[in-house]
């Protein structure tokens, strides 16, 4: 390789090596041996032997001009080997020699080329204003004849191709022979941008070539949709991938508008289905309104032997709406009918009389009359969250309050519920309940303080707790409560023994008996003010204690670094005495 450079220094002048095919090697080299020299693993014989031959380890951007130059180079090169500035088929000049001759045209047409560069592309004789294709200028007569040779090879070996596979259809990459594949593929752009020449184009239609190959196959697939809806689909025979996935093509087509009219009106003739999912679902949708006038409810049983594609259709419907996939028209329609969302309240069917067995929970009678006897026992529908069969009971119960209040409780149901007197709104109906046992407790003994230990009074005490808490918390369901509880003249806030102005007392009248702020943190005479003391120094220290609280305590002289003395307490009247 390192041959291979100088040859290449020789030649050109410089080692910015092309990465071309001929040169791929070469270059690869090249920034092998730039990146081991930068990681210090080249061996320093090779660093010598480079540097001898003037190697430049850091590659430098070459010049536009530079560039410009090198192309003009080859330009001319190829000139001198087909005798025409023209590209051929099959001429081997590289693309970016022809995408670089493209823009001198657009260059020399915007005014950005220099006179000079005019003036050498002129001495080329460079065609500004080619012809499209084949009437670039000719190259010699033995070139001319050269490339009729090569066409007529390449429509022999198509006729070939026919003599053996039954058309002209050469795959791009056919692997037998690629360029033939190509050389069909130029054939067809040619005649279609108008560069292909009379004569070959009449040869290529007298032999029957096919010029419009996408034209071809999207009639033999109209012709297999076309024979499975006329004779397979009546048969439930599930529709072919390749099918399918060419259906969904015309579908996205015709949606995007590139579609021409001709085949819509063509597949629409035939009954093809241009918006199936929405014809499935009206279809459905259609056999639950029949299911709903039949039994007189819209709870499908999963698994219902009748129609077990309508029974996973109404589960779908349900799993789309959680996630939040559902149209809103479609739950709308659904809700008109009564639709019932939550899976936990439907049956599996047995399949005799639309049964409701349940298997993994009760069903609807089954619930029902365990609360109806839970009412006849107990004599409320407060039911208490203590085994697994009460928790389920609590959870039904909530579920008909939720499907009441959205209209979509089966009005069998609900008047099954009113007759044993159900509770449909419990927590208004307790607040209201237990307002009345407070305006009772303040007739016998004259406030509202109810106190918290009282056995007599526990569910009233946990109640007023819960007010005072709402209000504290600003809960929005208090602004009305709050005004029909200030109007009997509720007491929002106690004054609490353990408050800190509380505590704070206790110490000025700790330090009049004993002359001093340092209690004891285990004091057995009150063990809350050592503690309180010791948590006010620890708020001091974090400094988490307002300032009009430390103001306070510095005034009655509280020792702050001072830590509580475990000492005998003596009394200030007592050591004086003594």
């Amino acid at each position: 390789m390192f041959n291979e450079l100088v040859n290449f220094k020789a030649a050109e002048g410089h080692f910015n090596v092309p990465a071309t095919a001929e040169r791929a090697t070469l270059c690869r080299w090249i920034k092998r041996q730039r990146r081991r020299h930068k990681l210090r693993r080249l061996p320093e014989a090779c660093v010598r032997r480079l540097d001898e031959l003037g190697f430049e380890w850091t590659p430098t951007k070459r010049s536009a001009l530079s560039l410009w130059n090198d192309m003009l180079a080859k330009l001319s090169k190829h000139r001198d080997a087909t005798g025409s500035i023209g590209f051929h088929y099959g001429d081997g000049a590289p693309a970016s020699l022809k995408r670089w001759c493209t823009e001198q045209r657009k260059l020399r047409i915007q005014g950005q080329l220099t006179t000079e560069q005019n003036a050498q592309l002129d001495l080329l004789e460079f065609c500004w204003k080619p012809s499209r294709g084949r009437s670039v200028p000719a190259a010699p007569g033995l070139r001319r004849s050269s490339r009729k040779r090569s066409w007529d090879n390449s429509f022999n070996k198509l006729l070939d191709y026919f003599k053996i596979h039954g058309n002209y259809d050469v795959p791009r990459d056919w692997s037998p022979n690629r360029e033939l594949g190509r050389w069909v593929l130029s054939q067809r752009s040619a005649k279609r941008q108008g560069t292909l020449s009379s004569q070959h184009e009449r040869r290529l239609t007298a032999v029957g070539f096919n010029w419009h190959v996408r034209t071809s196959s999207w009639e033999k697939m109209y012709d297999k949709i076309h024979a499975y809806l006329t004779q397979t689909f009546a048969s439930g025979v599930r529709m072919p991938a390749a099918l399918r996935s060419w259906a969904v093509t015309q579908r996205l087509n015709k949606k995007r508008g590139r579609l021409d009219a001709a085949r819509i009106a063509k597949l629409s003739n035939i009954g093809f289905e241009w918006e199936p999912h929405r014809t499935r679902w009206e279809s459905l949708f259609s056999q639950l309104v029949r299911f709903r006038e039949k039994y007189d409810h819209c709870r499908v049983p999963a698994g219902w032997p009748e129609n077990p594609q309508l029974a996973h259709w109404v589960a779908v419907q349900r799993a789309r709406r959680k996630t939040g996939k559902l149209p809103a028209s479609r739950v709308e329609a659904l809700d008109q009918l009564g639709f019932m969302w939550k899976r936990e309240l439907i049956g599996k069917s047995d399949g005799s009389d639309m049964g409701f067995q349940r298997i993994k929970s009760p069903s609807w009678q089954e619930m029902f009359n365990k609360l109806k006897e839970f009412r006849s026992v107990n004599g409320h529908f407060a039911v208490p969250r203590g085994s697994r069969e009460q928790r389920r009971l609590v959870d039904w119960a909530v579920d008909q309050r939720i499907l009441r209040r959205r209209r979509l409780l089966y009005p069998a149901y609900e008047r099954a519920l009113d007759e044993i007197g159900f509770d449909w709104d419990p927590t208004t109906n307790r607040w209201e309940e237990m307002f009345q046992q407070l305006i009772e407790f303040k007739k016998e003994h004259g406030h509202t303080n109810v106190p918290q230990r009282s056995e007599r009074y526990r569910r009233l005490a946990h109640w007023v707790r819960n007010q005072r808490a709402a209000k504290r918390y600003r809960r929005p369901i208090m602004v009305e409560r709050g005004k029909r509880l200030d109007e009997i003249g509720f007491v929002w806030r106690l004054n609490d023994p353990n408050s800190w102005e509380s505590m704070f007392d206790r110490l000025v009248e700790f330090k009049k008996i004993y002359g001093h702020c340092n209690v004891p943190q285990h004091w057995k005479d009150n063990k809350r003010l050592g503690k309180w003391v010791n948590t006010q120094r620890t708020a001091h220290k974090r400094s988490k204690l307002s300032s009009e609280k430390q103001n306070l305590l510095a005034e009655i002289g509280f020792a702050w670094r001072l830590p509580p003395t475990k000492k005998h307490l003596v009394a200030v009247s007592a050591s004086i005495a003594a």
